[in-house]
């Protein structure tokens, strides 16, 4: 059983000055907090880190489908929607996605 949410390994990231905020949170969640004692505070900053994800991904891309008061839901599916088009997930990739707009986010 692993102890992080974020199993501790390299995967790469270029972490860039932009991406500060969501570099702390990374290293909190594979180094730090413990899934065991923290399962609040790591559900909560891996919400923050998915978020700000997204956000990063439609300002990196400049996604004019994207408007101001969309919720989360509402910007994963169209962020998803781009990686489709991109050809970089599939479409049953998308379609499980697209489930998260029945959820509560």
């Amino acid at each position: 059983m692993r102890k992080n949410l974020i199993p501790r390994f390299d995967y790469g990231v270029a972490w860039t000055s932009k991406l500060q905020p969501q570099h702390a949170i990374w290293n909190e969640l594979q180094f730090d907090l413990e899934l065991k004692r923290h399962p609040n505070a790591i559900a909560v900053l891996f919400r923050l880190l998915f978020e700000l994800s997204v956000d990063n991904y439609i300002d990196q891309h400049r996604l004019a489908t994207v408007h101001p008061n969309d919720k989360l839901g509402s910007r994963i599916i169209k962020a998803a929607e781009d990686l489709r088009t991109r050809g970089k997930i599939t479409e049953k990739n998308l379609g499980e996605i697209r489930k998260l707009q029945h959820q509560d986010m």
